[in-house]
């Protein structure tokens, strides 16, 4: 673990990325990703209730401050918690107890929905250096297999309601 520290710029400590890519930069709450109501850059539009943006809780947003404890990973993880089906499955709350797990650990973590799984939308996820979880209910079907198995490589762990 490294623990996470401000730098020059606004950014958060420095996490190891992948083997042969360069060390990750996390943007103190105000990176492409992240959503405070308005939408983000990436996404383009205003939040909704399927805002495929980045969106913290006050406490993980304490990561920045070094007193609060928290630490990247050395190898993220990418935790998918998925249903096929949006009737009462408890996809929300596997989502929630998996992102509140990583809190309560202090590790960082960044959570979203995404409709559509794809590697390009996790890999630049990753870019912070935080550990991802994705709520999805569309994890075939709307993407070609090709997608999904290209996507699925990332996945380290899957939850299934």
């Amino acid at each position: 673990r490294r623990t996470l520290t401000m730098a020059s710029g606004g950014y958060a400590g420095l996490a190891p990325g992948a083997p042969g890519r360069p060390l990750a930069r996390d943007p103190n709450g105000n990176g492409p990703f992240d959503c405070h109501g308005q939408g983000s850059k990436v996404t383009g539009s205003f939040c909704h209730e399927e805002c495929e943006a980045r969106h913290l809780d006050p406490v993980e947003r304490t990561r920045w401050d070094e007193a609060a404890g928290f630490h990247y990973p050395a190898k993220p993880l990418v935790v998918i918690t998925a249903s096929r089906d949006m009737s009462r499955t408890a996809s929300t709350w596997a989502f929630n107890a998996v992102r509140l797990l990583f809190r309560q650990a202090k590790e960082a973590c960044d959570s979203y929905w995404i409709r559509q799984l794809s590697r390009g939308k996790l890999e630049k996820r990753l870019e912070t250096g935080a550990h991802v979880v994705v709520k999805t209910h569309e994890w075939t079907g709307l993407i070609s297999p090709k997608t999904f198995d290209d996507a699925k490589e990332l996945f380290s762990h899957v939850v299934v309601s």
